[in-house]
Formats: structure tokens, sequence, C-alpha cells
């Protein structure tokens, strides 16, 4: 009798622990499937999130790219357009075969006036000697006679060629050298026509190129000197910038391609994503930058941003979370 008790709450016992693994067991299931449910959604949105990121960003690339472009193009045709008003000076009863006559200064005036960014233009005859000189700012009396025959600009365009010289400062504010030749008839040279141009109106154009809300857009020679930025107390600070952007651009390219973009840092040491075009006849670069994050923020929908900006500040955090997530940290650092 109480051998057939015992056996019966044994039985009991046993149906009882063989229920409650099956409980677990569907309990543990369950659970491992709502895990990875949740992580191949989440996986999935993330990828999805990295692929929109990168086309957003593919944009504005073209953007900043485009604005590089359009600002180089606007510096180099103001250059132009003094060098074309120049060669229009030297085209003058005032010069004869015999060398450049004494009122040709009257054509130097006339060009002041039609030019208000020359600030001093000098004609020099064939042998380097000045023959005539005005300038906006300063009395040129002492200077009649000089010999120029020695300089960059006067033997350059000596050859027929325009000179287009370093950028300098003058009362902190930039200046740069412009020559051309003066021929009595095409490949008769008989002089130099030499002007001292005022940078300000580059600071107008740099200061005029926006992308988006904190872009910004700087000039720098190859030499390292700023010669325009929007924020111009960088400017005035006449430092040589020594950067990874600037070293970039006048890098020869191999096999002819170059990136369009680079994240590098910029003048303050901030985080940017940066494009750049040249302006060959300077040897200037213009570059277009963004600060990074909020290239990343405001390049996407505001869901994504949403998402994004979220998973940024716990990036650290999911690092010391299971396997399971850090594949969702190792996602955010690929594009941050």
């Amino acid at each position: 009798m109480g051998f057939g008790l015992r056996l019966r709450k044994f039985r009991e016992r046993l149906r009882l622990s063989r229920k409650g693994g099956r409980e677990r067991l569907v309990r543990d299931y369950f659970l491992v499937s709502v895990i990875l449910l949740a992580g191949g959604l989440i996986s999935s949105g993330l990828v999805e999130i990295y692929f929109r990121y990168q086309e957003n960003l593919e944009q504005l690339t073209l953007a900043q790219q485009d604005a590089a472009v359009g600002t180089s193009l606007r510096i180099e045709r103001f250059i132009q357009d003094v060098v074309t008003t120049m060669k229009a000076t030297t085209k003058s009863r005032d010069i004869t075969p015999n060398g450049i006559s004494p009122s040709y200064e009257f054509e130097l005036k006339r060009l002041l006036f039609l030019e208000p960014a020359i600030t001093e233009a000098t004609a020099l005859s064939i042998d380097g000697v000045m023959r005539a000189q005005t300038s906006r700012f300063r009395a040129i009396s002492s200077d009649a006679g000089k010999d120029f025959s020695a300089s960059a600009a006067f033997r350059q365009s000596k050859q027929g060629k325009p000179y287009f010289g370093a950028a300098y400062f003058r009362e902190l504010e930039p200046y740069m050298t412009i020559a051309v030749p003066i021929e009595y008839s095409t490949g008769d040279v008989i002089g130099v026509l030499q002007a001292e141009l005022s940078l300000r109106d580059i600071w107008d154009i740099i200061s005029a190129t926006k992308v988006g809300k904190a872009g910004y857009a700087y000039t720098v020679a190859r030499s390292g000197d700023l010669i325009a930025h929007s924020n111009i107390r960088l400017v005035l600070e006449q430092k040589k910038v020594v950067l990874d952007q600037l070293k970039e651009a006048f890098q020869p390219s191999q096999g002819g391609l170059k990136p369009r973009a680079i994240v590098t840092y910029n003048l303050q040491g901030q985080k940017v994503f940066s494009t750049t075009a040249l302006i060959p006849i300077l040897d200037w670069a213009v570059f277009v930058e963004n600060f990074f994050r909020v290239s990343l923020f405001t390049s996407t929908t505001p869901e994504t941003r949403w998402l994004l900006r979220h998973l940024w500040w716990r990036k650290e955090h999911l690092l010391n979370r299971p396997l399971s997530l850090f594949f969702i940290s190792s996602l955010i650092n690929s594009i941050t």
C-alpha cells in the first residue's frame, strides 16, 4: 500500500517536471525568436540607413564640388577681366615703334578709373626702365627711371606671356602683381605694363559661397598663404596653412583620378567634409567644407536623423553589450 502511494507520487512529480521543462523550452524558443527577429529588423534598418546615408553624402559631395568649381571660376574670371582691361590699355596711340611716350601716364590713370581693384600701374620700356607710373595711395616721383629688368614679372611678360605673382599683404590687405606685354604689333613687344591688384573683391566672392547652413569656403595658394576665408580673422592672422586637403589638392593624381571629397580637419582642428577646385593660372585652390557631424545629420530624412542621433550618442554604450549588439555599433562606426 505504501509502495503504491510512493509510486503514484513519483509518477506525478515526473509528469509535472516534464510539463515544466516543456514550458521553459517554449519560453526559451520564444525569447530567442524575439531576439533574432528584433536583431534582423534592426540590422536591416541600419543597413538601409547606411546606404541612404552614402547616397545623400554623394549628393552633398556634388553640391560642394559645384560650389567649389563655381567659386574658382568666378575668381578666375575676376582676374581675367583685369588682364583684359590691362591689355586694352596697351592699345594706345602713345605706344610707338620707338617705345612708350611720356603721355602714356594718362592711359595709366584711365586704367585705375576703369579697374578700381588696381591700386598702382607702371609702364616699363623694353629694357625694364620705368617710363610712366600712377598710384592711388602714394607718391611716385621718386621711382621715375627705376630699373625693373631683374624682376620676374618683367622677364616673363617680355616673352609675351601674362605674369601672375604670388599674393602678398600690405596693411592687412592681400595684393598680387600682374603684368602683361605691351606690343606695338602682334609679337612685337616694346615694353611691359605692370599693376598691383587688391584682392579684397575675392573676399566678397568667398563670403558669398555657401553650402547648407554651416558650409564655408576659403582660398589658399600652393605656398600655403591663406588669401580669403569666410572668417576674415583667419586671413588677417597671416598664418601659413598646413592641411591634408591642401597637400591632396596639389599632389599629382595617380591614374588621372582624385577623390572629389575627403574627411579631414580644418584650421581650427574640427572634423570636416572637404571638397576642392584648382585655379591653375594662379596656382591657387578653392575649398568648400562642411562640419562632418552637420553633413551626417542634415543629409538624411528626419526619421533617419533621429535614429542616427539616438545611436550616435549610444554607440560607445553599445560596444559594451553582447555580440548580438556589436554589429549595430560597427555599422554606426562605419558611417561616423
